[in-house]
């Protein structure tokens, strides 16, 4: 059980570092749209991410709607990144 845990503490270390790349890249996006004049929130981007997610979740044999929540909470921790300077 031991070695199962530690796999899975190394995966918890590679989500976590996908997360911060996630976030600089969404701050970079927020310049841009800053630029733009644009707003931080595009609904039709997440609406359709989440439904490519959704899909993309069925594939790997995970719950869509339980993926889709889990996708919720990386859009407001992208969003809140993009919010500050």
């Amino acid at each position: 059980m031991a070695a199962f845990r530690q796999e899975i503490d190394r995966l918890d270390d590679r989500i976590l570092e996908l997360l911060k790349a996630r976030v600089n890249i969404a701050k970079k996006i927020a310049k841009v749209k800053f630029d733009k004049g644009l707003p931080i929130r595009d609904e039709q981007r997440e609406r359709e991410l989440l439904t490519k997610i959704g899909s993309k979740a069925e594939g790997f044999k995970l719950d869509p709607e339980l993926i889709k929540r889990i996708f919720r909470e990386i859009i407001e921790l992208s969003v809140e990144a993009q919010k500050r300077p």
